[in-house]
């Protein structure tokens, strides 16, 4: 009997992933998303073997040198060759987002779950916690952070996750004040079962959807914010590759020599819009419902 029932949860744990992906692949635009978030993965992993030139050497002789079939991309103000300091920048551009916005989740969810879950005095000082966070844009409150936690690479990732905890504590108390009335709550309350296992065990499998598509968008945004602060001189320092910083160090050049902040930008814009548009074809196949929930913006 146990093994027919197994073997039934099985099945319908298969047929539901097959269902998903069918709703998710029948969105052409985030399935190609998916596959350039993919592609610029790889890429950064092994930006050692597939980059074509060392990112830190330099020829000041060929500085701002225009693209060409040695150097598709140009050369930038020192010399050296853009393409391969963007291959090798992925790795410092997405890392940071992906770094920062689980460390906003971490944060967030698990406040919001508690905030949502006990409701009452806890819910008001959490929630007051979050006003304040919120009383600065997303952005604003990043520099701000990054200023008083000083330059550096965790600096950085700890500032953008900080900045993006309102969001994510939002996020989760509205989907726990739903989930603390259900009948299996209710029943797991009875059956004398902890509150931090019920948490954990009944209310955070079932928003964990809502919570994926909007960490989706969320790595759109944070890639723009920590290439915002690379521009500004705030975040990954030279002569470490990073997109933000590339387009910084080579914005007195852009009208001598644009191509050495078109191309970083390019890549910023369309790993972005990636995510944004993977964000919302993951919206869709896991439950279109949700979109009253997900916060997009700044």
């Amino acid at each position: 009997m146990e093994q027919r029932i197994e073997t039934r949860e099985r099945e319908e744990e298969r047929s539901g992933i097959r269902e998903f992906w069918d709703r998710f692949s029948a969105n052409k635009a985030a399935v190609i998303s998916l596959y350039v978030i993919i592609g610029l993965g790889i890429a950064s992993i092994l930006a050692d073997y597939i980059a074509p030139y060392d990112p830190y050497a330099f020829d000041i002789a060929r500085r701002l040198e225009p693209p060409s079939p040695q150097h598709p991309f140009g050369l930038d103000h020192l010399g050296r060759d853009i393409l391969s300091r963007i291959i090798h920048g992925g790795r410092y551009s997405m890392g940071i987002a992906y770094a920062s916005v689980l460390l906003g989740a971490a944060i967030g969810v698990l406040l919001g779950v508690v905030s949502g879950y006990y409701g009452g005095w806890v819910d008001d000082v959490i929630q007051r916690f979050t006003d304040a966070l919120l009383s600065l844009p997303t952005l604003l409150l990043a520099i701000a952070l990054v200023t008083v936690l000083g330059l550096g690479l965790q600096s950085l990732i700890l500032s953008i996750g900080i900045s993006t905890v309102p969001v994510y504590i939002r996020l989760a108390r509205s989907l726990a004040l739903q989930e603390r009335n259900m009948d299996y709550v209710v029943a797991a309350k009875i059956m004398g079962k902890g509150d931090a296992y019920i948490m954990a065990r009944h209310i955070l499998p079932n928003i964990v959807s809502p919570i994926l598509v909007q960490s989706t968008y969320y790595m759109g945004l944070t890639i723009l914010i920590a290439s915002g602060l690379g521009f500004l001189g705030l975040g990954v320092q030279p002569p470490t590759p990073e997109w933000g910083s590339m387009i910084g160090l080579g914005r007195n050049y852009i009208y001598a020599a644009p191509h050495v902040v078109a191309f970083p930008g390019i890549f910023i814009l369309i790993t972005s819009l990636a995510f944004n548009i993977l964000g919302d074809g993951l919206r869709d196949a896991l439950d279109p419902r949700m979109a009253k929930y997900i916060k997009r913006g700044v």
